[in-house]
């Protein structure tokens, strides 16, 4: 005997209500395969579940194209080749001995490292950038010798231009969050109905043999599987 097994997924779901009420509205007649009541909570909740799903799947468009665009990847690289350039010149200059081993607390750097930080995020990149610029303004404030190539001012414009990217994307992709969210709260309630209406379906056609039973109910969009070794219909 196959079994049955709730959608899992979003499309799945929205295909098996639709599924069914569309043999619903098929029939020149009433037929109380599904009741009027259940008919008509399932198309309110469809109806609310697609806008939401549609909402979700545009900011989700949106904020990808956003954060794949040219301009969005070239800003993430040029900050990071710059404040990747500036520790290692920092570096050289600690291994010259023309800054102390102790100016590395400036920049929030452990006095033993010698080597660059991770920089393979955007987090990261920005946190690097942050601390460079404050700690080459503070290590220069007390009389410490700046360096020019590449000069701590440009390394903050193109650390402005990321971060200006950066939180753009970062709106985006909160609103993609929220609206997934909403989705997410609205599973349950699909789920219910189409269990509710799968019961339905099942109950007017129990008197069937299985075969025309399960035949009978995937009509209305109920997915049957079989067991490992199970020989289908």
């Amino acid at each position: 005997m196959p079994y049955r097994r709730l959608p899992n997924t979003d499309a799945a779901r929205i295909r098996a209500v639709e599924t069914a009420l569309g043999r619903m509205r098929g029939y020149g007649s009433f037929e109380p395969v599904i009741s009027p009541d259940v008919l008509v909570k399932a198309e309110r909740i469809l109806y609310d579940f697609k806008a939401a799903n549609s909402k979700y799947q545009a900011n989700l468009e949106r904020q990808l194209e956003f954060s794949r665009s040219d301009n969005y990847r070239n800003r993430f690289k040029t900050a990071k080749m710059y404040v990747t350039h500036f520790i290692l010149v920092f570096n050289m200059c600690v291994k010259r001995k023309e800054f102390k081993v102790s100016d590395r607390t400036y920049y929030s750097m452990p006095l033993d490292m010698t080597d660059l930080p991770d920089l393979s995020t955007e987090v990261a990149v920005l946190r690097w950038c942050q601390n460079v610029i404050n700690g080459e303004r503070a290590r220069t404030s007390t009389g410490g010798v700046p360096i020019y190539n590449p000069s701590v001012a440009k390394l903050a414009v193109h650390y402005d231009l990321f971060n200006e990217q950066y939180q753009q994307n970062n709106t985006l992709r909160m609103l993609t969050d929220e609206s997934q969210a909403v989705v997410a709260e609205m599973r349950p309630a699909m789920d219910a109905v189409i269990l509710e209406m799968w019961n339905a379906i099942e109950r007017y056609f129990w008197a069937k043999g299985v075969a025309d039973r399960v035949s009978a109910c995937r009509e209305y969009g109920i997915v049957y599987y079989y067991r490992k070794g199970e020989k289908a219909d």
